[in-house]
């Protein structure tokens, strides 16, 4: 691989169950090259939830190590990780999570306002974004005044306001129906290879996962490269 952003080494990791553990990562190890688009695939419970919380400094790994260009993740403390995944990552989950109390510009322009610019320069890139995802018209709309599909481009355009360098995707189109789903992938994909941005995302859908530069499958608690 030529250029990692990120490299597992061994990752493992347990769970406490009962007086046991259970292992749901078994010596994981692997990179993700930087500016490309990843997909990771198993069957639900393989750990491929599990797995992008490591990458992204929401968990950490039982043994093992995550690398971001070289920076052992495990050795920051709670404030660096969080201005790590504050500054350099975005994460699109399943659910959107949008602020229910605030409008679709007011959700994307947060994470912007809270790591440091001024409201009218985190508005004026909330604007920017919420146009490049078809929703201009949507600005002022409330979550409850949007379709799943909607709810979901503010949640990309949330992801993307900062500029990270890696997106973490879970899932972010499986609630969604197929002709809705398909919408939004473009919307994003599109979107991360504009920005240049190093995309993983799990997901169960093949059509999706064919998008991709690289697929791996998680399998055994291991990440075979397909």
């Amino acid at each position: 691989m030529s250029d990692p952003i990120i490299v597992l080494e061994e990752v493992v990791k347990e769970y406490p169950s009962g007086e046991t553990s259970l292992r749901v990562l078994d010596g994981v190890s692997g990179g993700f090259e930087r500016g490309k688009v990843h997909v990771i695939m198993g069957e639900s419970g393989s750990g491929k939830s599990t797995l992008l919380h490591l990458i992204g400094g929401l968990d950490t790994p039982t043994s093992g190590r995550v690398l971001l260009e070289g920076q052992d993740m495990g050795a920051l403390d709670e404030e660096a990780l969080a201005a790590f995944r504050q500054r350099d990552m975005g994460f699109v989950f399943q659910m959107h999570y949008l602020l229910r109390e605030c409008t679709s510009l007011e959700n994307v322009l947060l994470p912007a306002y809270m790591a440091g610019l001024s409201f009218s320069e985190a508005a004026a890139k909330a604007r920017d974004l919420l146009v490049r995802v078809g929703l201009g018209d949507r600005m002022h709309h409330y979550p409850s005044q949007l379709s799943g599909g909607e709810r979901q481009r503010v949640a990309i355009a949330r992801a993307l306001v900062n500029g990270p360098r890696i997106v973490l995707a879970d899932e972010p189109t499986g609630n969604l129906d197929e002709r809705t789903s398909r919408m939004v992938e473009d919307v994003f994909f599109s979107l991360v290879r504009e920005e240049g941005a190093t995309l993983i995302l799990v997901t169960h859908d093949a059509a999706l996962a064919s998008r991709a530069d690289t697929v791996y499958r998680l399998e055994g608690g291991r990440l075979h490269r397909s």
